[in-house]
């Protein structure tokens, strides 16, 4: 018999360790044994099992375990490059063809008005700073729009904001309403008085120098990002785990650590590519949370498919909120009722006070 071949205590060892075959059913066990007690990473998994025991293939069988854990996938990130290459937008070419609008909230109180209506010319940067008073509604936006911007610039082509609601009723009555023309290429010639003609021109230069200008800072800062980030591409069909962040109701208590909180949740079904790094995926229907996500939130499910539609938590603005376990005390506080609030049941240590009256 070979060296590296020996019989211990009725059992076929190979260089010092118990040898199974690959159709043995003791092998699933050593997996969960050696991996689910602890939930270590590859190495140190595959240290741990090959110190005992030996069998043909056995670093493919455990690589295929330690990447399948639901509980490795739930709970541990890629240590890899940020996911997502920068998509610019479209350049613009034109002075307020091309605009971008957001509030800014908080300056302090002046003439009745704390909230600024900032819209931005993308091409010129020239921008108008809008006083405007709280509460302000959809339509007193779109009426301050069309008195401060439609009035000087006409409609624009194009507006970029975020998702808030407010911003889509200016996209529609955009749509409703013609524009003034836009400024056209000029052809030498066509004016015949020469100081006008060479005003035009001169116009015509400016304006493609600040177009090549502005391709190439964009050129510079997608270089600059993609370096440091990763494309992916995903499929429809492919389930992904969606990363949400954990958020707890917090009073009195100041901000708690969630590191042992689970990062991900799902595997979800992908149904649409929204854009090059946007999927939609599928929820459950009583999913009360928009279901486009950028590539960044999305990691690759490995191993079977589920076979049941996977839990999604209550979620506030993309922030997962815990359940209450149990009220474990209650006090009083400045004529106040505070109660103690033990969160999840896995967190026994999780606890924080609360305000009764403002507790949900």
């Amino acid at each position: 018999m070979d060296s590296k071949w020996s019989i211990q205590d009725s059992l076929i060892c190979y260089k010092q360790r118990i040898y199974l075959p690959t159709t043995s059913e003791l092998i699933p066990a050593i997996l969960s044994a050696y991996h689910d007690s602890t939930h270590e990473g590859l190495q140190k998994t595959l240290w741990h099992i090959r110190a005992d025991f030996y069998w043909p293939a056995m670093k493919s069988s455990i690589t295929t375990y330690v990447s399948d854990c639901h509980v490795c996938q739930r709970n541990k990130s890629d240590h890899l490059n940020p996911v997502g290459l920068l998509q610019p937008l479209t350049l613009p070419t034109q002075v307020w063809a091309d605009i971008s609008m957001d509030f800014v909230e908080g300056p302090p109180l002046s003439a009745g008005k704390s909230v600024l209506f900032v819209v931005v010319d993308r091409f010129s940067k020239y921008g108008h700073f809008i006083p405007m008073a709280h509460p302000y509604t959809a339509a007193r936006v779109a009426q301050t729009f069309f008195e401060h911007i439609v009035r000087l610039h006409g409609i624009p082509e194009s507006i970029v904001s975020d998702r808030d609601a407010i911003f889509t009723i200016l996209s529609f009555l955009g749509s409703l309403w013609e524009g003034p023309p836009r400024l056209v290429s000029y052809t030498r010639g066509t004016i015949r008085v020469d100081a006008i003609d060479e005003a035009f021109m001169d116009r015509d230069q400016v304006l493609k120098m600040f177009t090549d200008l502005l391709q190439k800072a964009q050129d510079r800062m997608t270089t600059a990002y993609n370096k440091s980030h990763r494309g992916v591409s995903y499929a429809v069909g492919d389930y992904e785990w969606l990363c949400l962040w954990q958020y707890r109701q917090h009073s009195l208590a100041g901000p708690a650590r969630h590191k042992l909180s689970p990062k991900y949740f799902g595997p979800f079904a992908i149904i649409r590519c929204v854009g090059p790094v946007a999927y939609q995926l599928k929820f459950p229907d009583t999913a009360k949370l928009h279901d486009v996500f950028h590539v960044s939130l999305l990691k690759p499910h490995k191993g079977p498919a589920p076979s049941s539609p996977p839990f999604l938590p209550p979620v506030d603005n993309g922030h997962v909120i815990l359940t209450p376990y149990a009220v474990l005390q209650v006090r009083v506080t400045n004529d106040k009722w505070d109660i103690l609030v033990q969160w999840p049941a896995t967190d026994p240590e999780a606890m924080t006070w609360e305000l009764l009256e403002t507790f949900k």
